[in-house]
């Protein structure tokens, strides 16, 4: 009902006496970028009209408002700043510049302005654009904040998390690892003090981005986080397996991607009796369809496989555009 789910507290005991501070709810504010990032998405497969007319232009209107409410001007930096927020990785709490949140709130002022100026022109969507009193000064704003925003990336192409994040003390996680049982308990205790994630956030930035991205600085930041990634979380394996397809890296992308298909089937987290992992089987979908097929939506729907799954074979429909497309690999 656009109301917010999330409880600001858990009780720690059955009598309640000892309670858990729940901030997600609060500073995960890179959701509201992920909302525009569908619309955009579903709206370049479908071509839906009335879905634009009717919520999907007002929401792109909305949450670009909502950003440039929330970046604040640093004049030491002649920069936007994002500060006390939660990124996809929930370890760290009430950072600066997350770099997931950032990129992903400069690309929904982006899609924002884009959209407005295509509306301009249109005479339906020029009247939604009118009935939120959208003006060209609005939209000039929405550019004017999208390219001052602070991205944190250094030179070499690697983007920290954070700001300080690289800082902190580091440790690495071998590859394969599941789950924080791997963690030394003097680690697990104080992880926000280590470059220890519970999920991908840069990496899962930089594949739903990853036409903004050269291959390099994708593959570097790609090796750099999976060695500090717990996957603790079903959200996590599905991007580092997207972007590792995408890469070409077949032996490692397919192994992520069956553990991630398997979550349920198999159990994998150990918490299947709670409830279907949703989340994680979109991310596996999102990883066969842009990592391994690097489907593009455009005047016609293309893909090229970029990796090879063995001899493992898959086929399905895709509806584009109000066509069905069978893909078999």
């Amino acid at each position: 009902d656009g109301f917010e789910a999330t409880p600001r507290e858990i009780p720690l005991d059955l009598a309640g006496q000892r309670k858990l501070r729940i901030l997600t709810g609060e500073l995960e504010h890179h959701i509201t970028a992920d909302v525009a990032y569908a619309v955009d998405l579903y709206y370049r497969f479908t071509q839906d009209r009335e879905f634009l007319e009717r919520c999907g232009l007002r929401i792109l209107v909305l949450t670009a408002r909502f950003w440039v409410s929330r970046a604040q001007w640093d004049p030491a930096r002649g920069r936007y700043v994002i500060r006390n927020v939660i990124g996809p990785d929930e370890y760290h709490v009430g950072v600066d510049n997350n770099f997931y949140t950032n990129v992903m709130a400069k690309h929904n002022l982006e899609l924002a302005a884009q959209y407005a100026r295509e509306a301009l022109a249109d005479a339906a969507l020029k009247e939604r654009l009118s009935e939120l009193h959208v003006t060209q000064e609005e939209i000039s704003r929405w550019v004017e904040v999208s390219s001052k925003l602070e991205i944190p990336c250094k030179s070499d192409g690697l983007c920290e998390q954070f700001e300080g994040f690289f800082k902190l003390k580091d440790f690495a996680i071998e590859p394969g690892a599941l789950g924080e049982k791997n963690l030394p308990q003097e680690v697990l205790a104080s992880v926000q003090e280590y470059q220890v994630i519970k999920q991908a956030d840069v990496v899962a930035a930089m594949f739903l981005l990853r036409d903004k991205f050269p291959r390099e600085v994708l593959v570097k930041n790609y090796d750099y986080y999976i060695r500090r990634t717990t996957h603790a979380s079903s959200l996590s394996l599905p991007m580092y397996a997207a972007l590792a397809l995408y890469l070409g890296r077949s032996e490692e992308g397919y192994s992520m991607l069956k553990q991630a298909a398997l979550a349920d089937i198999a159990d994998v987290y150990g918490n299947t009796c709670d409830g279907f992992h949703v989340g994680s089987a979109g991310g596996v979908w999102t990883a066969i369809l842009f990592g391994l097929l690097r489907i593009q939506p455009g005047e016609s729907l293309s893909y090229e496989r970029s990796a090879s799954l063995g001899k493992v074979s898959m086929s399905f429909d895709v509806t584009y555009r109000g066509a069905k497309v069978r893909v078999s690999i």
